[in-house]
């Protein structure tokens, strides 16, 4: 029996599938992560066209049937942010960033997540728009993310001994930053101002943020994606481009 839905997703990323086809995994609203086949889009005649490139947000109507893939019947494009996103290289990679964590995150999980698709609009219309450094936009939407998922690191205190201050080390396995005292051989060095960086983007306090020194962008985000890849115990290939961006 086949069952046809329709929902808001975005296309997160894409698998070659025979000559001409294409397997598609989307975040939708409604739906949370699916599987699409979206047949014929690697055909210069597909009715699909562009509007299927990683980033956009588009309106789809597919159905399933007893296989695992969904089959994709029609997408009309709402937001086009893949065009905004690939002018820039900075944009581009962390963009990349974002999606590959939101696949990681919601993999596998049974139940749709309208904050965790709030959170991915939201990141991906600010990386198109340009108003923002794109490795901000990424740090702070690692941070919000692992805290949907219950995983907030301790920013402004010691995670071991709960003493306040803005201290030089991070540790994963203490669940954030530690004082000299409590930090274990294991622990990032990582400077104060980076994680004060931290703390704002977490709070999306922007207007604090954007007033911080640009040397501490680069080290936010890859303390923020060390952070995730901890909880995930999975690394995100996408990290090692973003991060070298907008230091």
């Amino acid at each position: 029996m086949q069952r046809t839905f329709r929902d808001r997703a975005f296309v997160l990323r894409a698998y070659k599938l025979g000559e001409a086809d294409r397997i598609l995994v989307m975040l939708g609203e409604k739906s949370g992560q699916f599987r699409v086949v979206a047949k014929g889009i690697r055909r210069t005649s597909s009715k699909f066209g562009a509007r299927l490139q990683s980033f956009n947000l588009v309106d789809v109507q597919f159905y399933r049937g007893r296989s695992e893939l969904a089959t994709l019947t029609q997408a009309e494009t709402i937001s086009a942010y893949s065009v905004d996103i690939a002018q820039s290289y900075g944009s581009f990679t962390n963009a990349k960033l974002i999606v590959e964590a939101a696949q990681r995150i919601t993999e596998g999980q049974e139940l749709p997540s309208p904050e965790q698709f709030a959170l991915l609009h939201g990141a991906l219309h600010a990386m198109a728009s340009g108003t923002k450094p794109p490795a901000l936009v990424a740090a702070s939407y690692l941070l919000r993310l692992a805290t949907i998922e219950g995983w907030q690191p301790t920013l402004d205190r010691c995670a071991q001994c709960d003493t306040q201050g803005w201290y030089s080390h991070f540790s994963a396995t203490s669940g954030g930053s530690v004082c000299d005292d409590c930090a274990s051989a294991d622990a990032l060095r990582v400077e104060p101002g980076a994680l004060r960086l931290m703390d704002m983007l977490l709070r999306a306090d922007w207007q604090s943020a954007l007033a911080q020194e640009s040397e501490h962008w680069g080290e936010a985000l890859d303390v923020s994606g060390a952070w995730v890849q901890w909880q995930l115990e999975q690394r995100l290939r996408a990290l090692p481009f973003a991060s070298i961006v907008d230091r």
